[in-house]
């Protein structure tokens, strides 16, 4: 103070470096040593051989790192490098080892969160052996999931026989579980970041049998359809054995309750993802693309064909438009909600360029024939859509070829509804100049929707249009299913927006099963038929709570009169206000983020088992406050 020293304290640390990672092998090593000699010899030739190797190096590692100082940083580096990859083995090893003599069972199962990344072993080394709280809660109508991580503890491979589930009703009946119960297997796949994701999951084989390398994991996921069972507690069973002589049986049971409000017979939150079907890798099977879509939700379809026309000098049509590929599109998705007509415009072709005044007359012309063509076919206007432009604001030029195109079409018929997903580099006064030329806007969630200043998105919302949203972000294998796909839905409840968009389901040029850095954007995989990720899974999910979202609405808006409700009603607006924001923040606007970062897959893990338990603690109370305020 005033220029003088007042205090002064030292401390000193005394830092070896290495010692905790030498003596957690010089321990292991004494572990795995004795499980070569105690478990059953078909078992004990890794713990062996582990042993052996430690032993071989532990001296030689002892040695480098007690001058460690003096070492080249290559040097450092690698004996960092093969500490670290012998502390992981040893680990995995002695886990295992340890379980199997604990226990005598090769297999272990353990009930899983569906929604966290899968982790293998590492799960196990996380603590992660299981909560009590796997029950599958669904309302009548819903597709719920669960899972359950099967490891192989012991020294060679196992074959485990997921044998025919059967369900167990509220009256104490047990049958099979048929069409009712759907198992399938989570499939690592490599993903744009060089690692993998368990992220395909296709149908168990004709055998239904998972293989499970030694000390190892697989995840089991099992989809339950609620359609055809009565509200109450059924209990699903599937036994599990592995084929071997010696094996006990495991079996996996998930306890389900069936809640007795059911969805709502419409679908009260469109979706839509660009799923270009006919030159993807489902191209060959189109009606099982189709049909998946539909299973999902799918009620927004972008199509790239139009009517086929030429005109002359003086821009007159030389003949009648050619409607046979775009008829053939909209005969296949007709009644399932809207079309949207992809840069319909270059399928106007003549002697002029696009936007002469000869073009401009022949597709005034061409747009007329093309509704009178749809009015013949017994389509109303609200069923279909122009899509002039993809992004405008992504690139100069776009906003005011839009504004061309649609002033077009409003000539031509006034009626006819378009479309457009401008993104966030498309200002203020773009989205001013197009409002009278747009009759659903689609934003970009990232660039639009989420920015704290909500000028352009209020905008938007008070032209009176419907409203959508969407995104396009890559490394989709990583993306969490509750937050950036199932949580879109409630972004959505939360801004009274009719529907959410993805890119892409099935459009592009990779095979979504490979990767060798290109962007992951698919939410499919091919196979025999349609194989789903999880996330696919999870967007059919938030579509589903969304309808259960405007059940509670409409049940509290109804009972709102009432004094004898007067408590319930209170409590489902603060859910429906409160509640669907929380869940709302998951998507892109929480800390904690859409994909692994700091901490990777194991924080990510702890991450998607807190949402997971916010989503159920929201749906529980739905459930009750509608028991309160509706009749089922």
């Amino acid at each position: 103070r005033d220029g003088h020293e007042m205090a002064r304290a030292e401390k000193s640390v005394r830092f070896v470096p290495f010692a905790s990672e030498l003596a957690e092998l010089v321990e292991t090593l004494d572990v795995l040593d004795r499980l070569s000699r105690t478990l059953p010899p078909a078992d004990a030739v890794p713990y062996a051989v582990q042993a052996a190797w430690l032993k071989e190096n532990l001296s030689g590692w002892q040695r480098k790192a007690a001058v460690c100082e003096a070492l080249s940083s290559d040097a450092l580096a690698a004996l960092t490098r093969d500490i670290q990859d012998a502390c992981n083995v040893s680990a995995r090893l002695r886990l295992c080892g340890e379980l199997l003599e604990r226990d005598g069972r090769r297999v272990l199962a353990v009930p899983a969160n569906p929604w966290a990344p899968f982790g293998g072993l590492d799960e196990l080394l996380e603590g992660r052996f299981g909560s009590e709280d796997i029950g599958v809660e669904a309302f009548a109508g819903e597709i719920e999931s669960a899972a359950f991580n099967l490891f192989n503890l012991g020294g060679a491979p196992l074959y485990i026989r997921m044998e025919k589930p059967t369900l167990t009703g509220p009256d104490g009946t047990e049958r099979p579980a048929g069409d009712a119960v759907t198992v399938r297997e989570a499939i690592p796949v490599p993903t744009e970041m060089g690692d993998a994701s368990a992220d395909a999951l296709p149908e168990l084989n004709q055998g239904s049998v998972i293989v499970i390398p030694p000390m190892d994991g697989r995840q089991a996921y099992v989809e339950i359809d609620t359609k055809g069972l009565e509200p109450g507690a059924w209990t699903l069973s599937i036994r599990c054995r592995a084929l071997s002589r010696d094996t006990a049986e495991t079996i996996l049971t998930v306890p389900e309750t069936v809640w007795p409000h059911k969805l709502p017979e419409r679908q009260t939150l469109g979706l839509c993802h660009w799923g270009y079907v006919h030159h993807s890798f489902l191209s060959d099977q189109p009606e099982a693309a189709l049909e998946d879509q539909l299973r999902h939700g799918t009620s927004v379809f972008v199509c790239t064909f139009a009517p086929k026309a030429t005109f002359d000098e003086a821009g007159n049509l030389t003949g009648p438009p050619d409607y046979s590929e775009v008829d053939a599109y909209v005969e296949a998705h007709r009644g399932h909600g809207i079309i949207l007509f992809f840069n319909y415009q270059s399928y106007l072709k003549g002697p002029a360029p696009i936007r002469s005044e000869a073009w401009n007359r022949a597709c005034v012309a061409w747009l007329r024939a093309w509704v009178e063509h749809m009015k013949a076919r017994g389509l109303d206007y609200r069923e279909w859509a122009l899509y002039p432009v993809d992004e405008p604001g992504l690139h100069p030029g776009l906003v005011e070829l839009h504004i061309d195109m649609a002033r077009l079409a409003r000539e031509a018929d006034p009626n006819i509804l378009i479309y457009t997903d401008p993104v966030g580099d498309a200002s203020l006064e773009d989205l001013q100049a197009m409002a009278p030329y747009v009759d659903i806007w689609c934003p970009n969630r990232t660039g639009i929707v989420l920015k704290p200043d909500s000028a352009k998105l209020d905008f938007l919302k008070a032209t009176g249009s419907d409203v959508f949203v969407y995104e396009c972000l890559g490394n989709v294998k990583h993306r969490s299913a509750l937050a950036y796909y199932r949580g879109q839905a409630w972004l959505c409840a939360h801004h009274g927006f009719k529907a959410m968009g993805f890119w892409t389901y099935c459009t592009s040029q990779y095979d979504p099963w490979f990767n060798s850095g290109e962007p992951d954007y698919l939410l499919v995989y091919q196979g025999k038929g349609v194989v789903p990720s999880k996330r696919w899974h999870a967007v059919r999910d938030g579509i589903e709570d969304h309808g259960m979202l405007t059940r509670l609405r409409e049940a509290a808006d109804q009972a709102g009169n009432d004094p004898s409700r007067a408590d319930a009603v209170a409590k489902a607006r603060d859910l429906l206000d409160r509640r669907i924001a929380e869940v709302a923040r998951f998507c892109g606007l929480e800390d904690d983020g859409e994909i692994p970062e700091v901490g990777g897959t194991r924080r990510q893990r702890a991450v998607e088992d807190r949402r997971w338990r916010t989503l159920r603690e929201i749906r529980r109370d739905m459930a009750a406050l509608l028991g309160r305020l509706a009749a089922p």
